[in-house]
């Protein structure tokens, strides 16, 4: 069953590109652009939990449960700005 998810930005609703939100956070963060790769991978394990219906505050929880967020703290940053600047829309599909 796939899982699907959408990020709009706070009070619009007009879901957002993945890419435009990827460069506003590098731009918030100082990262440099890359076209290839999301920051930090943070569409891949922020993004599938959201896709999974999972919230802010349980994707946070889940990673502080493994051993205080080692290694999760550039996410959980990234989390943090997520949450403060869109809101998450997910869903699935069953069948064709």
């Amino acid at each position: 069953m796939p899982a699907y998810f959408q990020l709009y930005p706070k009070n619009s609703d007009e879901p957002a590109k993945f890419a435009d939100v990827d460069d506003k956070m590098r731009a918030h963060f100082n990262a440099p652009p890359d076209p290839d790769k999301y920051l930090c991978g943070w569409y891949d394990s922020i993004g599938m939990r959201l896709a999974l219906g999972r919230s802010f505050d349980e994707i946070r929880a889940e990673w502080f449960s493994y051993n205080e967020a080692e290694g999760y703290d550039e996410l959980i940053d990234i989390l943090d700005w997520l949450e403060a600047n869109y809101t998450p829309n997910s869903w699935t599909q069953i069948g064709r």
